[in-house]
């Protein structure tokens, strides 16, 4: 599957970026069967033009919202705030991962390393048909990337790709990025708490245990590089966070498992989320811990 990773570090190259991504279009479906051609006037099929492939079969007032149609909305919307900023697009096949930091934007943890706020969009044309917003956070110490969809307040969009998209998701744009803003303040009591509690475990073996109970349903060997960045046997909530976001970060994963992690993790520095080491639930999978 094509990939590709594109670092800017302004707004200009940005859009720079956004005007090489593929163009997608919508086309009539036809089918050849012997001599006979097949079609239907409420079937249309979305093609990738530039790679020259079909994505997926549509209705046929499905809208051509691409990744450059999406994220010049994203750009423009920037751009009225006059904030800078630095970032990624991924391209997966025919998805788009792009993450956006606000510079100047940022707050501090208790080590003093600066912790920028951003936000992170996704926008597929593989059947997947939802463009998607989140808040995002970049530790500069570590160079730690972490997605957060629950815990800043109101900093998640999700809009299936209707009709009515070049219309109506603009305005949500707009008002997503207004509010991301403004949460440096949330953020910063988030991390203020997450550093206060410790989770004390007696012995490496209960650390690695209750790992693999936090993270069920991920790899072991995920597992076992987060658990090696636990240095301590009291860590902070904020510690085990960043420990997850170190793998996500620094290890090649699909953006899939990562979302997967970037879900538990998160949940890591909800104080109102008990996190209570456990005993006994080693998965043995050949894996030394």
């Amino acid at each position: 599957m094509f990939q590709k990773m594109d670092k800017f570090e302004s707004l200009k190259e940005f859009f720079n970026i956004i005007g090489e991504l593929d163009e997608y279009a919508s086309l009539p479906a036809n089918g050849i069967f012997g001599d006979r051609t097949i079609s239907n006037e409420n079937v249309r099929v979305i093609a990738n033009v530039t790679k020259n492939r079909l994505c997926m079969a549509v209705g046929k007032n499905y809208p051509v919202f691409g990744h450059r149609e999406a994220l010049t909305f994203v750009g423009r919307e920037i751009e009225k705030t006059s904030t800078d900023i630095h970032g990624s697009v991924q391209t997966v096949g025919d998805r788009t991962y792009t993450r956006i930091l606000f510079k100047g934007v940022e707050v501090l943890d208790a080590k003093d390393s600066k912790i920028e706020l951003g936000v992170s969009f996704e926008n597929p044309m593989d059947k997947k048909t939802t463009f998607r917003g989140f808040g995002y956070t970049f530790r500069q110490t570590c160079s730690n990337g972490a997605g957060l969809k629950t815990m800043l307040p109101n900093m998640e969009i999700t809009e299936a790709h209707t009709r009515d998209m070049m219309t109506r998701v603009p305005p949500v744009i707009h008002d997503f990025i207004e509010r991301s803003l403004k949460q440096t303040t949330h953020l910063q009591r988030l991390i203020d708490d997450a550093t206060k509690q410790k989770i004390t475990f007696e012995s490496r073996e209960q650390l690695r245990d209750t790992m693999m109970f936090l993270f069920d349903g991920i790899s072991p060997r995920h597992i076992k590089r987060i658990t090696d960045e636990i240095v301590t046997l009291e860590p902070t909530r904020w510690d085990i966070f960043n420990a997850s976001n170190y793998m996500t970060s620094h290890y090649p994963i699909s953006p899939d498992i990562r979302g997967d992690i970037d879900k538990i993790a998160e949940s890591f520095i909800n104080m109102t989320r008990r996190i209570e080491p456990v005993v006994n639930y080693y998965r043995d999978e050949g894996l030394d811990f």
